[in-house]
């Protein structure tokens, strides 16, 4: 299938959005998972490459890992991210009530800090009928 033709006949009006969409979505999860399948095989060709090389009019480039840190281990870190969360709670409590006509304030009186909200775009999830 080709898939510019079929963006271009949605927006020429001669498709419908919804099966574009749902097909995209199809070729998208095809896509995913055919590259999954082959990731270790491309991995060792590529070792046997330069960090950056050319092959078959494809530009490619290997780039290390990134690190990923993990604070489990540290009390002090955990302790802190546990204060955090409970912060982050009360005042996403506070926001809710505040929406609601009621006074942002503590048990104590003291008023709660409000936080930003903002929001994502919405949407359209979409599975293959059965």
């Amino acid at each position: 299938m080709d898939l510019e033709q079929l963006v271009q006949d949605v927006l020429d009006g001669n498709e419908s959005p919804l099966l574009a969409w749902g097909v995209l979505a199809d070729f998208e999860k095809t896509i995913k998972k055919c590259k999954a399948e082959i990731r270790e095989a491309v991995e060792i060709e590529a070792d046997k490459e330069d960090k950056n090389f050319n092959y078959r009019g494809y530009e490619f480039e290997r780039r290390n890992g990134s690190i990923q840190w993990n604070f489990s281990q540290c009390q002090e870190v955990v302790e802190a991210e546990n204060l955090l969360r409970i912060a982050k709670e009360k005042a996403k409590q506070a926001y809710k009530a505040n929406q609601n006509g009621i006074l942002n304030v503590s048990k104590d009186g003291e008023l709660i800090d409000l936080p930003t909200v903002t929001y994502k775009k919405d949407s359209l999830i979409v599975k293959q009928a059965k």
